[in-house]
């Protein structure tokens, strides 16, 4: 996402065909809205997403995901993790048991929680891959 996160000159600043670092050029300050709510995004942070650009607010509140932690959104200032579907905000992202963090480190997953490797179980020999307690082998 933040490959996507552009400022734009000023209004001030702007005149007719400038032409922006991401190769659009708009012919006047008012062609630069929010594709969502129509808001002027001259002189301000904005999110460019396929041939549309968003206002911040705009974009998150359509594309961000919700921390599985917290339930807040994880947005575009935000590193968003995840797993099997699920997000999380960074500092959020620990082991549902023990409360450490996963962030940069091996974890497993078990029934849509994740869990530290002490917590989950043991590393496969083979493989390296954790396993869990439960998982009996032969």
């Amino acid at each position: 996402m933040s490959s996507n996160l552009v400022v734009s000159k000023t209004r001030d600043q702007m005149v007719s065909g400038t032409q922006f670092s991401n190769g659009l050029t708009f012919p006047s300050v008012e062609c630069l809205l929010c594709h969502n709510c129509s808001s002027s995004l001259a002189g301000n942070r904005h999110v460019k997403n396929g041939d549309n650009t968003f206002c911040i607010k705009c974009y998150e509140s359509i594309f961000a995901n919700s921390c599985a932690e917290c339930g807040l959104l994880i947005g575009v200032d935000c590193k968003d993790l995840s797993c099997k579907g699920k997000h999380w905000h960074k500092s959020c992202f620990s082991c549902t048991k023990c409360r450490t963090s996963l962030v940069d480190k091996r974890f497993g997953s078990k029934d849509d929680r994740v869990y530290c490797g002490p917590c989950y179980g043991s590393e496969c020999a083979g493989c390296g891959d954790l396993l869990s307690k439960e998982v009996k082998t032969k």
